[in-house]
């Protein structure tokens, strides 16, 4: 959504703020809560303007301490980004969430401040008209969020980048 390059398609379009804040983690497996299989699926919940995300990263191995994968969640909450430090945005998180269903809780209290990465929810206004420029010397297009962002809930920046690529 940040693109350069779209100010040579679309100059009159601009990045603005969608009225919501994300914040994303990953938890290792060597610290992601023993789930049961119910909970250890996908999860989406959403309460009131508040959406919470789950995504399992490849398989917890034998021993439950591997290195790689672990468990992926996503949160947004309406309003701008907060200016406190990681560890008080958790907290923030931790209240905003509580007594959510299983996992959100869970989840939410195996994650450390180092994990946690903020981003405000941004869209572009108004949509571009043309997402390419004619072929030849100097053409380009721009692919998904680049040239029409979306919400960042709806989870759908990469599959609309590989549409556009193919289209």
């Amino acid at each position: 959504i940040g693109s350069a390059l779209r100010a040579a398609v679309a100059p009159g379009t601009a990045t603005v703020s969608g009225g919501a804040t994300g914040w994303r983690a990953v938890i290792p497996w060597y610290r992601a809560p023993g789930l049961p299989a119910e909970l250890a699926a996908p999860v989406v919940a959403q309460q009131g303007g508040h959406r919470f995300r789950t995504a399992p990263l490849g398989e917890r191995s034998g021993t439950g301490t591997s290195g790689r994968g672990g468990i992926y969640w996503s949160a947004t909450v309406p309003g701008a980004p907060r200016p406190e430090p990681p560890g008080t945005q958790l907290e923030l998180l931790r209240r905003w969430f509580a007594g959510w269903r299983p996992p959100v809780g869970e989840l939410l209290s195996a994650t450390e401040p180092g994990d946690v990465v903020q981003r405000e929810l941004c869209e572009l206004r108004p949509l571009p008209r043309h997402l390419a420029v004619p072929v030849g010397a100097g053409a380009l297009v721009l692919l998904g969020d680049a040239g029409h962002g979306f919400a960042d809930h709806l989870g759908t920046g990469a599959g609309l980048a590989l549409e556009d690529a193919a289209t």
